[in-house]
């Protein structure tokens, strides 16, 4: 009898409480950073966002009946992952559409965490994005202002975009997060602890963040060859596809953590961000190849480990005892 204690079992025999624990940690060098940076709205933009997904997502298991007796702190990750992708001047009603819409449809619909098609905090980031843009632009106001609050309770539409020009910064400023940028997604220092940590902890299979960073590398050095090595490293570190190779396409959910289907998927979601890049910007460009990767990495994942999993030859001993 399945225990349903190694879920998501397919993947790994990890426990997915062990999973979930090491994305948290993984997770807080980026959101300390945040609270540094950007003071108390960041902290609360957090807050609110990974404890309202594990609110919602208790209450609708209640109204299902599927509530799990055992603690589940699973739901509070892709919120938190969720607000590290904001920036840091949005509002609270931003927040909460975006959990109202990620809890019930991504995860209540399909059966819960590890049941999902698509990762949670990718959809909802997406979904936010394209409802409402002009009010994800807040990357400036009271950026020296570590107690500023008012941006959290406000809902008016920000001047076109503040993302910062890269001239204007040194290498190690944008590699360190010094630039205003979405709360989470601009140290590159911090997410790369973060992976250094899941790596650590054995949580992670590296075949499709590995095909999506080495594609986009690859494109953007033959679309752009002209441009140089700033311009070349400044893309890099202020596009947010780190951020999205360490903490989203390493989900064993939603990824392919086959060999042959992480690479797969890894340089499809390069290849599909690196073409957006070209003719848009912003978190639609690098979040659609994402949603869109999720949706074909059942399929990748069968087909690649169909002849390994499902047709390897049975030993003899074990012939022996399907005899008995």
């Amino acid at each position: 009898m399945n225990s349903g204690r190694y879920a998501p079992f397919i993947h790994t025999r990890v426990g997915s409480s062990f999973i979930d624990f090491s994305l948290m940690i993984a997770l807080l060098p980026c959101a300390s950073f945040a609270v540094f940076k950007y003071g108390l709205r960041a902290l609360i933009l957090i807050l609110v966002s990974s404890f309202l997904s594990a609110i919602l997502k208790d209450l609708l298991d209640r109204m299902t009946g599927k509530r799990n007796k055992n603690f589940d702190y699973s739901p509070l990750i892709p919120g938190f992952m969720f607000a590290l992708m904001l920036p840091p001047d949005t509002s609270l009603l931003v927040v909460i559409a975006g959990i109202v819409f990620m809890v019930p449809v991504i995860y209540i619909i399909f059966g819960g965490n590890g049941c999902n098609i698509v990762n949670g905090a990718a959809a909802a980031r997406l979904f936010v994005e394209t409802i409402w843009p002009s009010y994800l632009r807040g990357f400036t106001v009271h950026k020296n202002d570590w107690t500023a609050l008012r941006s959290l309770i406000s809902f008016n539409k920000l001047p076109l975009s503040d993302m910062p020009d890269p001239g204007e910064y040194h290498l190690a400023e944008l590699l360190a997060g010094g630039y205003p940028g979405f709360i989470g997604m601009g140290s590159v220092i911090m997410i790369l602890i973060g992976l250094i940590y899941l790596i650590r902890s054995g949580t992670v299979k590296l075949y499709a963040p590995g095909g999506y960073i080495v594609t986009i590398v690859l494109a953007r050095l033959i679309m752009h060859h002209n441009d140089g090595l700033r311009a070349f490293a400044s893309f890099m570190l202020l596009s947010s596809v780190i951020f999205i190779a360490v903490f989203i396409l390493t989900d064993r959910t939603t990824v392919p953590q086959t060999e042959v289907g992480g690479v797969i998927a890894g340089v499809s979601c390069g290849l599909l961000t690196a073409s957006l890049l070209e003719i848009s910007s912003g978190m639609v460009a690098v979040m659609v190849p994402v949603i869109v990767v999720n949706l074909i990495s059942g399929t990748l994942e069968y087909l690649t480990s169909y002849a390994s999993e499902r047709h390897a030859p049975v030993n003899k001993t074990q012939e022996e005892t399907d005899g008995i």
